[in-house]
């Protein structure tokens, strides 16, 4: 059984792939892998452990890692905007924009939802929306098509 597999997002027409259908995911040599998100992931850079695991597991290869998450983030970044609240949506996406192009992943870890899922059920659409835009954004900036796993 693979370590990982590929996922989707929903979309607005139809709904993510399931891992029983997606092919398995495989790290290349060289990857840059992003890990982006909440909470999650900001630990991830006090511990370390999935960095080390994958490490560790994929030792035939030269993996990168690269942490830019943020505690309570939101996919377009609503947190690391500090107090910048004031400002309109694109901003904030243009900072995480600005740093993932520092970046240039080919893999991108996402890891959102415990800031989002206050706003409850009503907050879904908006979520998956703003993960989209993300998840564009990414590739916007990047050198060449970023592979993603969500979280």
């Amino acid at each position: 059984m693979p370590l990982l597999m590929a996922v989707g997002v929903a979309g607005a027409d139809g709904p993510a792939p399931t891992t029983s259908s997606a092919k398995p995911f495989e790290f290349r040599d060289g990857d840059r892998i992003l890990f982006l998100g909440d909470t999650f992931f900001e630990r991830e850079g006090d511990y370390g452990l999935i960095e080390a695991r994958l490490t560790a597991m994929f030792a035939d290869r030269t993996l990168t890692f690269r942490n830019l998450s943020w505690a309570a983030d939101t996919p377009l970044g609503r947190s690391r905007a500090s107090f910048d609240w004031d400002k309109p949506d694109s901003e904030w996406l243009k900072r995480v924009k600005e740093q993932v192009a520092l970046v240039k992943p080919t893999v991108a870890f996402l890891s959102y939802g415990m800031t989002a899922s206050f706003a409850g059920e009503a907050g879904l659409p908006g979520f998956k929306a703003d993960l989209g835009k993300l998840m564009d954004a990414i590739d916007e900036v990047s050198e060449q098509k970023v592979r993603f796993a969500l979280f």
